[in-house]
């Protein structure tokens, strides 16, 4: 396994704004970040809750780059060999009526998450159960324009965001009502998406619980069925005792 490209020394700050769970950063968007840094196929995998507004560093050790704070593990990125396999896509209109069904309207474990949070201001990705789609869950999305770097298109990292969130309700939801937290996520961005067009996000669960680990995948298609990204993640279910999770992902 090669080691990765040397990131910049610049740290990595994860603003309140993109917070996940209560007082965390997003999972998804910060293992983009780090992607981003890195500049190469990776899986990163969370370890520890995300700090918000706190600066953390990137360590090379090998083939892997660790994302730290004061010398505590928040995340690891290792190289990745192949890419995800896609979920089915659905179309426009079975993601709209999918969302209908979005179970965080009741229930909501994250419910300030700036993706799949109920506030006005999130990117209201609202993952649902689609009707007969044996077992997918799918929402539309519409980056809004704030999403675009220089070149226009949508920054990978928010990219990551929606792909990790719609496969984290997509997990949680059988066989009974199971919140969990991103253990492990990579993603592949074919086509940059571009801002104020609708998109369609797919999820699905790629297999059965394990002890509280549990497999996904999702992935983004433009309004004519294009595939534009795909991901692979790992779940790890919550508990009660889990207020304060040090996740300890396996990859």
């Amino acid at each position: 396994m090669q080691p990765l490209a040397s990131p910049t020394v610049d740290p990595i700050v994860v603003s309140s704004r993109f917070v996940g769970p209560p007082a965390r950063g997003q999972g998804g968007y910060t293992a983009g970040l780090v992607a981003a840094r890195l500049g190469t196929p990776v899986t990163v995998s969370v370890w520890a809750p995300i700090p918000l507004d706190i600066p953390m560093s990137l360590r090379i050790d090998g083939a892997q780059t660790h994302l730290e704070r004061d010398g505590v593990r928040i995340a690891t990125a290792t190289p990745r060999r192949h890419s995800p396999v896609a979920v089915s896509p659905v179309t426009p209109a079975q993601a709209e009526d999918a969302r209908s069904r979005y179970p965080g309207l009741k229930n909501n474990p994250a419910p300030d998450c700036f993706s799949c949070g109920i506030r006005g201001d999130t990117f209201g990705v609202h993952a649902g159960p689609v009707s007969g789609g044996g077992g997918l869950f799918a929402t539309p999305w519409i980056p809004p324009d704030w999403t675009a770097g220089d070149m226009g298109h949508v920054e990978d990292p928010y990219v990551w965001t929606v792909l990790d969130c719609s496969a984290g309700w997509r997990v949680s939801a059988d066989p009974v009502d199971r919140p969990a937290f991103t253990g492990a996520i990579g993603v592949d961005v074919l086509v940059p998406p571009r801002p104020g067009r609708t998109y369609v996000v797919v999820a699905a669960a790629t297999g059965d619980w394990d002890g509280r680990k549990r497999p996904g995948a999702s992935a983004l298609y433009d309004d004519s069925g294009e595939l534009v990204a795909a991901s692979e993640s790992l779940w790890i279910s919550a508990t009660e005792q889990d207020s304060n999770l040090p996740i300890g992902a396996v990859t």
